[in-house]
This record gives C-alpha cells, structure tokens and sequence, in this order.
C-alpha cells in the first residue's frame, strides 16, 4: 500500500491480484472499506465490477445481522454481565457491556441496510446514520462512559442501554416480520 497527501486529501494505493481478488471471499471489514472508495481510473470497469459483486449486503445477510446483533447485545449486556458479577469480578462485567455495545452497532448498521464498518470507523457512521434510535449519540455515550469500576456503575450503564435496546427492538422486529421471542433462540 502506498499512502500519502495530497492537495489535502488522503491517498491511498492498492495493488492486488484480480484474479485472486474475484475467487476470494472478502470478510465484512474488506468488504465495507471498499463499498467507499473511489476510482481514479478502471479502463474496462472491471475493478468497479469486482467491488460490486463482493459488497452486496444480501437479504440473508441482512436478517442474521439484525437477529444476532439485537439478540447478543441484550445478551452481553445482562446475562454476561450478570455472570461476571457472580464470579466476582466487576471489570469482566463492565467489559460485556462494551462488548454489547459492539453487536448492537451490528443491527444498526443492518438496520440501515450497510455493511458493518470497521471497529475505528463505527462511531464515526453510525452518527451519520438517518435511521437510529431518538438522541442515539447522547445516550450512547452515557453507556460508554464508566465513571468507575462498580456495580452501581453497571446499573447505570445498563439501565441506559436497555432504554435504547427496548426503544430499538419493535424496529427490528417489523423489519424481520418476526417477534423477538421468535428469533432470539435462532441465534
């Protein structure tokens, strides 16, 4: 990769092997870098053809991201978190919340029908994202803060995030056409 500056602007070159490229699957985070970039030049669209055919989000797809991700993030976030503070430790349990956090993002980007960005670019689309619960950044940052390692804390936070969850879950269930109680055993 060749990456540098330009005019203000981030470049980034690539070069990899086409047709190694069109017989390998492309995991999510591959998938979704190059669902955004743009092309300088590609002669005979074949390039441009490639990343189309790999970053389809398919229906299937769709619907096992939207089920996995609602159904672990609640998960996480009060079985686990309840586990870790039966085994004593408050850390583990602050953890799954963040850990729950992440599978949440999972069915919001679904949600809104693209691919799950990368961990350090989730943030950063999910706040441009149209469709996302009432006051999402705000409330989500009160879930990520951790003001101490406590079990007060954990409350906080997970009360905060069922808020969302709860808010967030007739959404998901229209857009499956399937009731929760249905689909959280398929995951």
């Amino acid at each position: 990769m060749i990456q540098e500056e330009i005019n203000g602007f981030e470049v980034q070159c690539f070069r990899m092997d086409y047709d190694t490229e069109k017989i390998s699957l492309w995991d999510m985070s591959k998938r979704w870098a190059y669902s955004n970039v743009e092309i300088a030049h590609d002669k005979n669209n074949l390039v441009k053809e490639l990343i189309k055919s790999k970053i389809f989000l398919s229906k299937d797809e769709k619907i096992w991201l939207l089920m996995s991700g609602i159904v672990l993030s609640e998960w996480y976030i009060n079985r686990l978190t309840d586990l870790w503070l039966k085994r004593g430790s408050v850390m583990s349990a602050h953890y799954m919340i963040n850990e729950g956090i992440n599978y949440f993002f999972r069915a919001l980007f679904a949600y809104n029908n693209e691919l799950e960005a990368d961990f350090k670019w989730r943030i950063y689309c999910i706040e441009k994202f149209k469709n996302k619960p009432e006051m999402f950044i705000e409330r989500i940052k009160q879930v990520m803060e951790i003001k101490e390692i406590s079990i007060d804390e954990i409350e906080r936070r997970r009360k905060t995030f069922m808020g969302i969850w709860n808010e967030f879950l007739p959404r998901i269930e229209v857009e499956l056409n399937m009731k929760y109680d249905v689909f959280k055993n398929m995951v």
